[in-house]
């Protein structure tokens, strides 16, 4: 057994099933050894980001980290930018990045690289393996890291003579497989419990820790216990039911970019705040609070603590474990008056909603041609089963244009991303996202010049047989429309074009193209029956340009 096979072993010890990535000569070693393991499928990709995109999809999905190999030097820096992604958004991920050999590093080598000083600003940690005795001990610090706190990927670089070097037959002992989780400081649960009673306005503001956590259900317990409206960032939406009578839709701190009236309305007259896992974005910080309020904070990482403001009641530690102490100190402090849903709240956020969706409904179901994209996603909508769905996006409009009025009943079942927005990242995710739920429809959208970044991808997807449905929301401007005295860095950006739909054919996909809003529901369920039957597939359909942020936009 080399020291290649060995590592490989422990990962399979330790539940990675699942390796992306493309070869080598400085990789040939793990590469082998990972596609020669029974327990490891292997999606080989067009390109090396797309690699790490697709374990960022199938992380996000399974709760687990996906193993990335690749050659050295320049496709080894090829994965950056999805790296960068999948720190940005707290994903889970081991890269094995390979050096050519032990000796040669620091002397300008062939294909040599500085892959700590690179990774380490984005990774949790960045290490190398020096000698075979190592092993066991770099194994096990990485799955401590990955259960433990926030996560973020993890780079190990391992020169390919070491990786090729025998070493014997070798034993891996697995760690304990939970997560490594820690509660919160007694007496500031009990102040944070007598806040949430004692408060006339309350409000949960939740982010991704919740979804990093698996803290839906806590989440959802605390909230009707005491019938507390719930907003949810970005990053959090699906992490408590969009279809859930106290659920007010995305929010923001106090207004975020795609923010619901009624969440940011509720926001800023809120006396009480209890935030859990969120960053706290800039996109998500526009406007001022209108009365003074107590803050609440959970979060598992404490360089998030007192980000914005001082927390009043700071709780650091695993947002499941806290949601849990706070939900049962409550209980044994609840009146029996309060164990009752209050009526006036459910009805106050009932009707809340339903003036937000009659105000949206001029964009849902607008007759423009070329089609508004949000008409895009209420056609989609219509058509299929959420709890059944899985759906993304990429950067751009269409991140907009879709989580406004998306609705998400489950964890999981809508996937944003977004803090470091590298263009493309949907044809990557996607895949991984099949990989991690086979039996969903996993549909991800993507405007046109993100997805000719990563296009070569659905020969991927064809050819690992991964039915998954892109809607590209093409919304090209001819170039007789555009303002270049205005905006003349606009001309070549709108010179980019080609006929996706050809391409994707002879790529291996079923594609299609639709201009006319009248048959969009027609395409879109033709599109979904392919998928239904197997087939990878893309439908472009022509968008006008429309602004994705509503806020002053429509009636309030």
């Amino acid at each position: 057994m080399n020291l290649a096979q060995a590592l490989i072993h422990a990962f399979t010890q330790e539940g990675i099933t699942l390796g992306c990535g493309m070869g080598g000569n400085s990789t040939r070693a793990m590469a082998d050894a990972a596609y020669s393991h029974p327990d490891m499928r292997i999606l080989y990709t067009r390109n090396e980001r797309s690699a790490v995109d697709a374990a960022d999809g199938y992380g996000r999905i399974a709760g687990k980290p996906a193993l990335i190999f690749t050659d050295a030097g320049p496709a080894a820096a090829n994965c950056l930018c999805g790296i960068v992604n999948a720190h940005g958004d707290s994903t889970p991920m081991i890269f094995i990045a390979p050096s050519h050999n032990s000796l040669t590093n620091q002397h300008r080598a062939y294909k040599e690289m500085p892959l700590q000083a690179v990774y380490s600003p984005v990774t949790k940690w960045t290490g190398r393996i020096y000698d075979e005795r190592e092993l066991g001990q770099v194994v096990r610090k990485i799955f401590t890291l990955l259960r433990s706190g926030r996560p973020s990927p993890i780079v190990v670089e391992v020169p390919g003579d070491l990786a090729g070097k025998e070493i014997g037959d070798y034993k891996y002992e697995p760690l304990a497989p939970q997560k490594l989780r820690s509660g919160a400081d007694p007496a500031s649960l009990e102040s944070a419990a007598r806040m949430l009673i004692e408060a006339k306005r309350p409000l949960l503001y939740a982010g991704h820790g919740v979804l990093i956590a698996d803290a839906s259900a806590e989440l959802l317990e605390l909230a009707e216990l005491l019938t507390v409206p719930v907003a949810v960032t970005l990053a959090g939406k699906s992490c408590f039911p969009d279809d859930h009578p106290l659920c007010v839709g995305i929010g923001g701190w106090p207004r975020g970019l795609y923010a619901t009236p009624h969440a940011t309305r509720r926001t800023k007259d809120a006396d009480v705040i209890l935030t859990i896992g969120c960053s706290f974005q800039l996109e998500a910080s526009y406007d001022e609070f209108a009365v003074p309020f107590k803050m609440i904070q959970i979060d598992v990482d404490a360089n998030e603590m007192n980000k914005k403001r001082p927390a009043d009641i700071p709780l650091l530690g695993d947002a499941k474990v806290i949601l849990q102490q706070l939900v049962e100190t409550v209980k044994a402090m609840l009146p029996k008056s309060r164990l009752a849903p209050q009526q006036d709240v459910l009805d106050a956020i009932a009707g809340e909603q339903k003036a937000w969706m009659e105000q949206s409904m001029p964009l849902l179901t607008s007759q423009d041609n070329p089609i508004n994209p949000f008409r895009v996603t209420w056609e989609f909508s219509k058509l299929v089963d959420p709890r059944r769905t899985i759906v993304t996006h990429d950067s751009g409009s269409s991140r907009g244009t879709l989580s406004q009025h998306y609705m998400a009943p489950t964890p999981r079942s809508f996937v944003a991303f977004g803090v470091q927005s590298g263009m493309g990242w949907t044809l990557g995710a996607a895949m991984g996202m099949k990989l991690a739920a086979p039996d969903k429809l996993v549909t991800a959208f993507v405007g046109d010049e993100a997805f000719g970044e990563t296009a070569m991808e659905l020969e991927t997807a064809a050819r690992n047989k991964l039915p998954v449905l892109w809607v590209l929301l093409n919304n090209r401007l001819p170039r007789e429309q555009l303002d270049l005295k205005k905006q003349p860095g606009y001309a070549d950006r709108h010179a980019l074009t080609g006929d996706y739909v050809a391409m994707a054919k002879a790529l291996g996909c079923e594609a299609s193209r639709v201009e006319d809003p009248a048959q969009l529901s027609a395409a879109l369920k033709r599109s979904i029956d392919a998928v239904n039957g197997g087939a990878p597939t893309l439908l472009e359909v022509k968008t006008r340009r429309v602004e994705a942020q509503l806020w002053g936009k429509i009636q309030r």
